[in-house]
């Protein structure tokens, strides 16, 4: 039998495919929106993975246009004119058509689009809204938003909704497949099959192989063939136990022809088979992480570390050096899950429920019958009296009254309601001496400037020395250098710089 390519898809598994159709087909009330916006995001990350199937990419495309124009105008559009919308959705409409006729065209000469939607069972006027698109004026905005709502609905019924209906029914065709080569194969192994029955469990198997695809195969034989009643016995008895973990030999004659004959047509089967295995007794990878379906008790492999416990116990049994170090991490395994039986036996010992002693009903109602003869000697709380009107206090802000508030400068109050006049002066006690002292102002040492003092005023005393000398009729320049510089030199020491009242000089200041 010819061995069958694989067929890439940029999703993940069939769970992640279902998720993003059901995301794009959430609807257009404004709390959805978001999850349509995911959708698109999650097929364009598949983009930059892969080829994405045509459909997927034009209901995204289909979606995203619509999106832009506000859900066909029931949200507000940022900054978008109508040509610009009518735009988009003209060339994604010319991209899907043609997306679809393309892939379709057969043998050497070029069928017309309109024979071929036909054939696609595409609506007569999408070929007509694409042909205008691309030849003459934009469709109308209104004959787009119509298009665009009938090509998602078209989309959806030819190939989101088939493909969903598709895996329900492969499934349960494989099913029935399984059961049927099954009890086919048993009644061959007590030679009681006859001819017309020997056909029937070579076309058993022969349906299998050519229902299912190199990519449908894991997601739908894999799973299956781990349920029980197939790989894993109905009964308890005819499961295999640690050591002897292999398949029992009745099953293994059962089996072993189905398998070899699904490796044949999927190359790899038997590494997908063992690696669905080891998922299914790992719990971090979605398994049930019991090994009850693989045959496994409680006390061997069923709890956790247990499968450790298996393979290292047998790796040890093989190699006695190995065994040597695989030792500390054997008792310590063993230790962790005695502790953990443990726990869990104490637990379910509290959960249990113990029956409630006969006398203990009657007891109950004596004690609340006590109590209602009890009552609290509560203090009696006088009856609530009107509150006494605060008295007026002076506060430093006050509120304006609403009604007769202007707006004015910030820091003012209008003055008589108006806000045209404004208050600008400082208290008379202001210029009162005591008072500031007594009000504890504070006063900085400010110097004086003035010729006595600093530099600009010994300057300005040489330089009227400088005046008079230079205006000497008799021009005696030279004898008067040395006279200048006496002058210079004889200067006084300056006086000590005197402080400044800080609420003097406020008193003199006007403000403006």
């Amino acid at each position: 039998m010819p061995v069958t390519l694989p067929r890439l898809v940029p999703w993940t598994n069939r769970q992640e495919w279902e998720q993003v159709y059901s995301w794009l087909y959430a609807g257009n009330d404004f709390d959805q929106l978001a999850l349509r916006d995911l959708g698109i995001k999650r097929v364009k990350a598949w983009s930059s993975r892969g080829k994405v199937p045509h459909a997927v990419d034009a209901t995204a495309s289909l979606l995203e246009a619509w999106r832009r124009d506000g859900c066909g105008g029931m949200y507000m559009t940022n900054g978008v004119t109508e040509h610009e919308i009518r735009l988009l959705y003209s060339m994604t409409f010319i991209r899907f058509v043609n997306g679809l006729v393309d892939t379709a065209q057969r043998g050497m000469y070029a069928s017309s689009v309109a024979s071929i939607a036909d054939h696609l069972g595409l609506p007569g006027w999408f070929v007509d809204l694409r042909h205008s698109g691309t030849h003459d004026d934009l469709p109308s905005l209104p004959l787009l938003r119509a298009g665009c709502q009938q090509a998602l609905q078209w989309l959806d019924e030819n190939y989101w909704t088939m493909q969903k209906n598709y895996v329900a029914d492969t499934t349960e065709e494989i099913r029935e497949s399984l059961k049927k080569y099954k009890n086919l194969r048993k009644k061959k192994e007590k030679d009681t099959l006859g001819p017309r029955q020997a056909e029937e469990l070579e076309t058993a198997l022969a349906s299998i192989a050519t229902t299912l695809t190199f990519d449908s195969y894991r997601e739908i034989l894999l799973p299956m063939l781990l349920e029980r009643g197939f790989l894993v016995p109905l009964a308890k008895k005819k499961r295999s136990s640690y050591p002897s973990l292999t398949l029992p030999e009745p099953l293994s004659r059962i089996w072993v022809p189905a398998l070899d004959r699904f490796e044949e047509a999927w190359r790899g089967f038997s590494e997908e088979l063992f690696y669905a295995i080891l998922a299914e007794l790992d719990p971090s990878e979605g398994g049930s992480g019991s090994g009850g379906d693989a045959g496994c008790d409680e006390d061997e492999g069923g709890a956790e570390g247990g499968i450790s416990m298996i393979l290292l116990s047998d790796m040890s049994a093989t190699d006695q050096t190995v065994a040597a170090k695989l030792k500390p991490f054997l008792h310590f395994i063993k230790k962790t899950r005695e502790k953990d039986k443990a726990a869990a036996a104490t637990a379910h010992a509290h959960t249990d429920s113990t029956p409630i002693p006969k006398d203990e009903p009657a007891l109950l109602r004596t004690r609340i019958e006590s109590l209602r003869h009890v009552t609290p000697s509560l203090p009696k709380t006088p009856p609530p009296s009107t509150p006494a009107p605060a008295e007026p206090t002076t506060a430093p802000w006050t509120l304006h009254p609403r009604d007769t508030w202007r707006p004015c400068m910030v820091g003012c109050l209008p003055v008589d309601g108006r806000g045209e006049e404004f208050d600008l002066g400082l208290p008379e006690v202001m210029d009162d001496m005591g008072y500031a002292v007594d009000a504890g102002i504070l006063q900085y040492p400010v110097f004086e400037a003035g010729t006595s003092t600093g530099e600009e005023g010994g300057d300005g005393g040489v330089e009227d020395v400088n005046m008079e000398v230079g205006g000497n009729e008799d021009g005696e320049g030279a004898e008067n250098e040395q006279e200048d510089m006496e002058v210079e030199m004889e200067e006084e020491e300056p006086a000590p710089k005197s402080p400044i009242d800080v609420a003097v000089l406020a008193s003199h200041v006007e403000l403006l």
